[in-house]
């Protein structure tokens, strides 16, 4: 059944996922127990069907559950609950409650670093969420570290995750334009094409 919930949110048939996920949770706790591994996976699917379905405060409600269950039975550094506090984070961002998100994204962070390493492209991706919400709040040098940190973690990788090493690349130049940092711009776009998977690609060609 949580198969094909996640089936039909692939289609955006958020309420029928909602009806699903809502029978299979019930099912999953009578026969496993509410902090069940199986339990939580369809809690936090039901969570997103919610959301999407304009059922804000019902969705954070059960996250914040998963948040609490997963304290209690993982270690305080286990991945599962850095992805949960990236949840938390959307939704508190999306509700209009910055400080909410930023400390949700930094004890997310702090959780994927211990586990994961700082080489790791989950770290920078929660970095360049971090630092979108710097930008937004005009804390430029905080917003800055937490893109050369990005940087520093996928460059031996690069173009292993085209999408993010895009938007990364459009994140730094386009602070560094909000500073009027010309001569920074020029000496970014010169590691960047440096970088380019693609030869036909070019930067300073854009």
């Amino acid at each position: 059944m949580n198969d094909l919930s996640v089936a039909l949110a692939h289609n955006d048939q958020f309420q029928e996922v909602t009806d699903l996920c809502r029978e299979a949770r019930e099912l999953a706790i009578a026969a496993n127990g509410p902090d069940a591994p199986i339990t939580l996976i369809i809690s936090m699917n039901l969570s997103t069907a919610l959301r999407e379905t304009g059922k804000k405060d019902e969705a954070k409600e059960l996250v914040q559950h998963v948040l609490e269950s997963q304290r209690r039975i993982l270690p305080p550094d286990h991945p599962s609950i850095a992805g949960t506090l990236l949840q938390c984070a959307h939704m508190c961002g999306a509700a209009g409650d910055i400080e909410g998100a930023i400390s949700a994204l930094e004890e997310a962070l702090d959780i994927q670093i211990r586990s994961m390493g700082e080489g790791s492209f989950r770290v920078a991706e929660t970095r360049l969420s971090l630092s979108s919400i710097y930008v937004h709040q005009k804390e430029f040098d905080k917003a800055e570290e937490l893109l050369d940190l990005a940087f520093d973690s996928v460059k031996p990788t690069w173009c292993e995750h085209p999408a993010f090493e895009r938007t990364l690349q459009e994140a730094i130049l386009e602070l560094q334009r909000l500073r009027n940092q010309s001569a920074k711009v020029k000496d970014w776009e010169k590691q960047f094409d440096a970088l380019r998977c693609d030869p036909a690609e070019s930067s300073l060609a854009e």
